[in-house]
């Protein structure tokens, strides 16, 4: 690997380990916290979106804005579920458990739909869902 992205993967780590401490530190302020946050992260982004549709780089429909809406139900669902984690419990332990709960999402997902997987998704799923249940253990 290069310098240049083995420096861009250490500074992005450094961001996100920073970013979920200050999340912990603001644990008492709840909701508040996270709707604060989310108001930064839309004016933010504001600039690129209105950038897409004035360039029409990106072409709208209805299934792409349920898709964009209910990724945000989910991402303010984990968010406040995240939060809450904070103010009950340690880093070190809400952490792990919030990032290895996903994991066995696509296998039920593939299972609902009776898809085929591979060994190896299968293993690794139940890897992290195990590492999961022995750390809330």
């Amino acid at each position: 690997m290069s310098l240049v992205p083995l420096v861009l993967v250490v500074i992005a780590a450094l961001i996100h380990a920073s970013w979920n401490l200050l999340a912990k530190r603001a644990a008492s302020a709840g909701p508040a916290f996270v709707f604060a946050y989310n108001v930064v992260a839309t004016i933010a982004y504001l600039p690129w979106v209105v950038w897409l549709l004035a360039t029409r780089e990106q072409t709208w429909s209805w299934p792409i804005a349920f898709c964009f809406l209910a990724s945000a139900v989910i991402h303010l669902g984990y968010s406040l579920c995240l939060q809450r984690g904070y103010q009950v419990a340690d880093l070190s332990v809400v952490y792990p458990i919030a990032r290895g709960t996903p994991a066995g999402c696509p296998e039920t997902v593939t299972s609902t739909l009776r898809q085929d997987r591979a060994l190896r998704g299968v293993c690794h799923c139940a890897e992290s869902s195990g590492e999961v249940t022995a750390l809330h253990a």
